[in-house]
């Protein structure tokens, strides 16, 4: 996220990492050529063993090529979602594996979309740029504009004589 004042205000871009899950490297390709003209998207290219270091950050999005990975896509979403910082990560799995049975399973695992190939590339970029829509507004409102300064201050209540703690929030 970058922060830029401006003569109305504070003005926040966000900058959105999204990790590309494959382990050939095809997948990288064709979103960064899908979002050439959106300099706010950064794609990064993750492969499976590398999964337990990209896990450390946050990113605004995960989308496993399930064709082009050498584990257990149930499995890769379970550690996904176990994963204390990445439990509402939203991830999308992208395969030719297309039985109901197989879709139905992934989805369990509280993966937000199944993609099926071949890929329509339009509905692959708006499916991304309207989910990370509903992201920034769910961030902006929950958050407060995304920027928020917080205090808790220890005090006690002079009618109950507990101590109370208030959280105090001031939002950019």
């Amino acid at each position: 996220m970058s922060l830029t004042k401006t003569k109305e205000g504070m003005n926040l871009n966000m900058l959105q990492e999204i990790y590309i899950i494959d382990d050939d490297d095809s997948s990288i390709v064709i979103f960064r050529e899908l979002f050439k003209n959106d300099p706010e998207y950064k794609f990064i290219s993750v492969k499976t063993e590398q999964i337990d270091i990209a896990l450390k950050n946050i990113p605004a999005l995960i989308v496993i090529n399930e064709d082009a990975i050498d584990r257990d896509v149930i499995e890769l979403c379970r550690k996904i979602r176990k994963d204390e910082d990445n439990t509402i990560t939203p991830v999308i799995i992208v395969s030719s594996k297309s039985s109901r049975e197989h879709r139905v399973r992934i989805l369990r695992e509280s993966v937000e979309y199944f993609i099926k190939k071949p890929v329509d590339e339009k509905y692959l970029y708006y499916t991304v740029k309207n989910l990370n829509r509903l992201l920034n507004t769910f961030v902006k409102y929950s958050t407060g504009y995304f920027y928020k300064c917080t205090y808790k201050k220890t005090i006690l209540c002079n009618l109950c004589k507990k101590m109370l703690t208030l959280t105090l929030v001031h939002t950019i």
